[in-house]
């Protein structure tokens, strides 16, 4: 019984709550949650995607619009993080590398290189010609 009273009680609160009017949101997010920037040596600013929890067609997706980007803002180097897996046999991990053999990313990456024991994926890009 007081299970429900209390579930009665919070569905009235919350159905009296108003947005807050004049808020915005001074710095909207153009990334995912899981994208991290740091600066390192020289000032630059080096960022990182984690793919973990992702599955293989959102990794992908994911993938695709993070090199895009980067590639358009002219960033230099990129780290993709894919988790160990289980053995050393995680799913993202074994198809990135097929997945940036292909036209669609070859074309913008000028290196690759697993780091930290293979759970992570360094990608060092080419410079954008149309710029």
């Amino acid at each position: 019984m007081k299970q429900t009273a209390d579930i009665d009680v919070w569905n009235q609160f919350t159905q009296t709550i108003k947005p807050l009017s004049g808020k915005t949101d001074k710095h909207p997010r153009e990334f995912p949650p899981q994208l991290h920037a740091y600066r390192v040596s020289k000032g630059e600013l080096a960022f990182e995607l984690d793919l973990h929890g992702y599955t293989l067609d959102e990794a992908y997706k994911t993938v695709k619009k993070f090199i895009d980007l980067h590639y358009k803002k002219e960033s230099k180097q990129i780290k993709i993080i894919t988790g160990k897996g289980i053995n050393q046999l995680g799913k993202i991990k074994s198809e990135i590398e097929l997945w940036l053999e292909t036209p669609v990313f070859s074309h913008k990456i000028r290196e690759t290189k697993w780091i930290n024991s293979g759970g992570v994926l360094q990608i060092t890009l080419k410079r954008n010609k149309q710029k």
